[in-house]
């Protein structure tokens, strides 16, 4: 779970401040993070966790957010 945090917070980094077409458009991240079998008991469930964590990063209005399952519930 730390690993995968660290890892999205790596991509978040590498794409703060970058512009992209002509237009110099910016673009926000936001990740969520689950494991198996700590958050769920199946693929279904896991996928399941990580789009609650996702929408968990959306909804905090952080930009750039990487939001594990365990932090919502914390």
């Amino acid at each position: 779970m730390h690993e995968a945090k660290k890892a999205g917070k790596k991509i978040q980094k590498a794409l703060a401040g970058q512009t992209f077409s002509e237009k110099e458009l910016n673009i926000n991240i936001f990740i969520g993070v689950s494991n198996y079998p700590e958050n769920c008991s199946s693929l279904d469930g896991l996928i399941t966790a990580v789009k609650n964590a996702l929408l968990e990063a959306k909804r905090s209005n952080r930009v750039n957010a990487v939001v594990t399952l365990k932090e919502i519930a914390d």
